[in-house]
């Protein structure tokens, strides 16, 4: 696990074809590791399309939302709940955003 300063970016691409990519990114500024990099993008993500949906004139009844990452451990965390008061703050924002996007029939996938 690297730790240091860091920072996380997410590209939104919606599949509407008037629709352009999404981007969007977030300063981590204080000592963090690749856990918590990865978990901030995921709410990040997470809150890019919940603004996104939020004001969409396209969306449909249900809708489905793939988030991809490459770390197991953040997967792990979201996915378990992990109770790692490191990362308290960051896994309040991807519940919030979680219970938002569900109640609007969003489905998320994380992969």
């Amino acid at each position: 696990m690297e730790a240091g300063l860091g920072s996380s970016s997410v590209v939104l691409l919606p599949l509407e074809s008037e629709a352009g990519e999404i981007t969007a990114g977030e300063i981590i500024p204080t000592l963090t590791d690749s856990i918590e990099a990865e978990l901030t993008a995921i709410a990040l993500a997470l809150e890019q399309a919940t603004s996104y949906y939020q004001f969409t004139s396209l969306k449909k009844d249900c809708e489905h939302l793939i988030i991809l990452t490459d770390c197991r451990n953040a997967l792990r965390c979201v996915m378990r709940r992990c109770d790692n008061s490191d990362f308290h703050q960051v896994l309040s924002r991807i519940s919030s955003d979680l219970k938002i996007l569900i109640g609007m029939k969003v489905y998320m996938s994380v992969a």
